[in-house]
């Protein structure tokens, strides 16, 4: 018996050191999930945008500006798309989607995401 005393003991000891990880709040938040774009060519043009080949596979797909192009930015928030960093370190807000190849740009707070999209 005092052996079944002392694991049940030694067992509580344990479970009051560990550390709750539901506890543990998300530190950012994923980017919003962009708004879909047209799947075809005609729906592509009648949204304004340009149907072309994307990617490393060349896909087609449709290619829509921003109103807020270039834009200087100091946080996604700015943007309609995202806040590009340029390589003098300014914002600048995303051109065109979808954009492809690495880059860096600014969340919602204004800090710096790296992104490596195809």
């Amino acid at each position: 018996m005092p052996k079944a005393i002392l694991f049940a003991l030694s067992a509580l000891l344990l479970a009051s050191c560990m550390e709750s990880r539901a506890q543990t709040p998300l530190t950012a938040a994923p980017p919003p999930a962009p708004s879909s774009a047209p799947d075809t060519e005609a729906a592509c043009a009648q949204a304004g945008g340009r149907w072309g080949k994307g990617g490393m596979r060349g896909l087609p797909m449709c290619f829509q500006d921003y109103a807020d192009a270039g834009e200087t930015c100091t946080s996604a928030a700015d943007c309609q798309g995202r806040c590009i960093i340029q390589a003098d370190g300014s914002g600048q807000c995303q051109k065109t989607r979808p954009q492809f190849g690495c880059f860096r740009y600014l969340d919602q707070q204004g800090r710096v995401i790296g992104l490596c999209a195809d």
